[in-house]
């Protein structure tokens, strides 16, 4: 089973609070919410900050400071206000007891030069600081991430296998996270299974592994992974929750189920099972039950961009067009990459009677994947039935089938729309 750590996360409000939020909320998810100290707000009435934030640190196992795209402007300010920067003390303080220290660079954020830092803490330049990001990317760097603080961890400590595996364990690790990252799906694998030969009781390996061979479609391999992973840290929450993916996507939905409540009940804000337990229950039509898990999944996280989607659909279904229009327009701010997002919110348009509207977000969802097949039907049902130009109509739907497309109905279209301009 995995260590229950205890966590001290250090930044700058002002700096991405929210997104550092969301990176707290992570480590609460794995340790608990009494494990991650972050905020001055933690601190009770009546005590005295700096004597407060030493006795955290002193029971502390890993000092987490994070660096965003103001962080150094914000030192500048405090200095030049000759106002007192708990920020500096925490990390002085850190260094000082010589704790675990795991910087993350946040949202463009750099780490300080030297001959920018008071002497004090230029010794956490020296760290190396890997840099979250948000998006799509968040998921897998938050999880490469908590696994690269365990397995630092467990190298301090002399875990199992002793320093020198450990310290490879960790680089096996690292290396698989960046295949995964990548999609380079079988390398992830492979370096997984080197972490495991290591420290066969590594749970994060496993469920790296096992997140890996589901993504490739191997979902028996995907589960003896997600089992053992849960068999060695049964309060593994983020296992629970990759097993209930895996189970999905075999048809499992009971199952599926079971293993989002559980990681629910493990944790009760962890946001991800909240959302797949919301597609599950989407998939078994209990529509209300369905929002209902969507709404926790955004209360929990107010920039969860697939969330706002999926609710936009559920809403769509249950006839709530101004609903659904609200939940996509936020989910395409929060990310406008997101090529299902504009396909969502160009059916709701066109079903509105917004038709220019509804083209504009076909044409950006082709834009942003030219290899998007629903996209091109969408569109070609458009053209077709509504807008009237039969060519860009029959474009749309060859395109379509060249892509893959399955719909029974587009070669009856092309074969309607090709005598209809004779050719």
């Amino acid at each position: 089973m995995s260590e229950k750590l205890t966590i001290f996360i250090s930044y700058r409000r002002g700096d991405e609070q929210d997104f550092v939020e969301r990176i707290r909320d992570w480590f609460v998810q794995r340790y608990g919410a009494d494990n991650v100290f972050m905020d001055f707000a933690h601190i009770p009435p009546y005590v005295k900050f700096k004597d407060f934030i030493r006795q955290r640190l002193d029971k502390s196992d890993v000092f987490i400071p994070i660096i965003g795209p103001r962080w150094l402007e914000l030192l500048r300010a405090k200095a030049d206000d000759d106002e007192e920067d708990f920020v500096l003390f925490e990390i002085e303080t850190a260094l000082q007891l010589g704790i675990m220290i795991a910087p993350i660079r946040i949202k463009g954020g750099v780490m300080p030069k030297k001959k920018d830092l008071p002497e004090s803490i230029r010794e956490l330049v020296d760290y190396n600081a890997p840099e979250l990001v948000g998006g799509a990317a968040f998921l897998k760097d938050i999880q490469g991430l908590v696994e690269a603080v365990e397995i630092g961890w467990k190298q301090r400590k002399g875990g199992a296998g002793g320093s020198n595996n450990t310290i490879n364990v960790q680089h096996y690790m690292d290396e698989a996270t960046a295949k995964w990252k990548s999609g380079d799906l079988n390398s992830s694998i492979e370096l997984a299974t080197k972490a495991i030969q290591l420290d066969p009781t590594f749970a994060p390996a496993y469920s790296r592994r096992g997140n890996s061979f589901r993504e490739l479609g191997e979902l028996d391999r995907a589960l003896a992974d997600l089992h053992e992973a849960i068999r060695l840290d049964p309060k593994f929450a983020v296992a629970y929750n990759n097993r209930g993916l895996a189970r999905k996507a075999k048809g499992d939905l009971d199952g599926a189920l079971a293993d989002y409540n559980e990681a629910i009940r493990l944790d009760p804000k962890y946001a991800s099972a909240y959302f797949n337990r919301g597609l599950a229950r989407q998939t078994k039509g209990d529509l209300d039950e369905t929002l209902a898990d969507y709404n926790e999944a955004i209360r929990l996280d107010l920039k969860f961009a697939i969330a706002y989607n999926n609710r936009g659909l559920a809403r769509q279904t249950k006839g709530d067009l101004d609903g659904a229009m609200s939940d996509y327009n936020e989910a395409i701010r929060l990310d406008p990459k997101d090529a299902n997002a504009y396909i969502n919110r160009g059916n709701a348009r066109q079903t509105k009677g917004d038709l220019d509207g509804a083209l504009a977000d076909y044409d950006e969802a082709i834009r942003l994947d030219p290899k998007f097949a629903i996209a091109y039907i969408n569109r070609g049902i458009l053209y077709h039935f509504n807008l009237s130009k039969y060519p860009a109509a029959l474009r749309d739907y060859e395109q379509y089938l060249a892509l893959g497309g399955t719909d029974t109905r587009v070669e009856g279209w092309i074969r309607e729309l090709k005598k209809k301009l004779g050719k």
